[in-house]
């Protein structure tokens, strides 16, 4: 797929600077300027489920799960879909348990850090 390395360079290229805005490492921005956040990614994601009559329940989170075991059904080492799948933000699952929030997510077995190679 050498669209999906073509994409984000187009954008970085043509698309970013139009925004104007300097200083900010975020790559991602809004209509605003400012950095798009993950329930922003939701929220619009949820808006183009319901006009393409999807069911209401999904979520990124969905797709994130679908693209891995797509991943694994062609083939991909367990090894890279660990690194690819993987938390970016390793402090997210202690931020979470701090404010009282569940921190268990029903990962596949073969997804989690224990699982082993065959």
């Amino acid at each position: 797929m050498p669209w999906a390395a073509a994409a984000p360079a187009q954008y970085l290229d043509e698309v970013r600077p139009r925004y104007g805005v300097c200083g900010t490492s975020a790559l991602w921005l809004t209509e605003h300027g400012e950095r798009i956040s993950a329930r922003s990614v939701d929220d619009r994601f949820a808006l183009a489920w319901v006009a393409a009559g999807l069911p209401a329940e999904l979520s990124v989170h969905c797709l994130r799960r679908l693209y891995a075991q797509r991943q694994d059904d062609a083939g991909v080492p367990v090894d890279v879909l660990r690194e690819l799948i993987a938390p970016s933000r390793p402090t997210s699952k202690p931020a979470a348990a701090a404010a009282g929030q569940p921190t268990t997510t029903a990962t596949p077995p073969r997804f989690s850090p224990a699982a082993t190679l065959p």
